[in-house]
């Protein structure tokens, strides 16, 4: 699929889009989707993400997108943000480590992850909880238990 902004109405899903489920009295079909084109509002599949993630930096076989200047700048936390927080990335050890970017919307959860060994993986759910914190991180914990159960991706 081509990159595309979510529609505002879930009848106006585009083909293999899922339907978002909201929790707690949410209505993702209440969002202004369409106007969050900079912040969460593409559609993607797992393995989309992932694709963007070996783009990006390059991976083998993969030429990168973006120079290693660019990409030490964009993980590397400035004084302004919180702790862990780059320009775009979260990341640990200043930069070196991994770096992985989270988000949750009313109906969706995901995350996507760079390893420091440049594993990637990406996780979505078209639900969240409440408080969004607890999917946030049970995704993530189960996402890196499935890595960790194959020893030869060395993530």
């Amino acid at each position: 699929m081509l990159p595309k902004v979510a529609a505002n109405k879930e009848s106006q899903r585009a083909p293999n889009e899922v339907v978002y489920v909201g929790q707690y009295g949410e209505d993702p079909y209440k969002l202004n989707v369409t106007r969050m084109d900079s912040h969460g509002g593409w559609i993607a599949s797992s393995t989309e993400l992932v694709q963007f993630l070996n783009h990006v930096a390059g991976a083998p076989g993969i030429p990168a997108l973006l120079k290693p200047a660019t990409i030490k700048t964009m993980t590397t936390p400035a004084p302004a943000y919180p702790p862990g927080d780059a320009r775009g990335w979260m990341v640990r050890n200043n930069g070196a480590g991994n770096r992985w970017h989270n988000g949750s919307l009313p109906g969706t959860t995901t995350i996507m992850v760079r390893t420091s060994t440049g594993f990637c993986w990406a996780g979505l759910c078209n639900t969240r909880s409440q408080p969004s914190n607890e999917i946030d991180s049970a995704l993530d914990q189960l996402m890196w238990n499935m890595v960790r159960t194959v020893p030869s991706w060395g993530a």
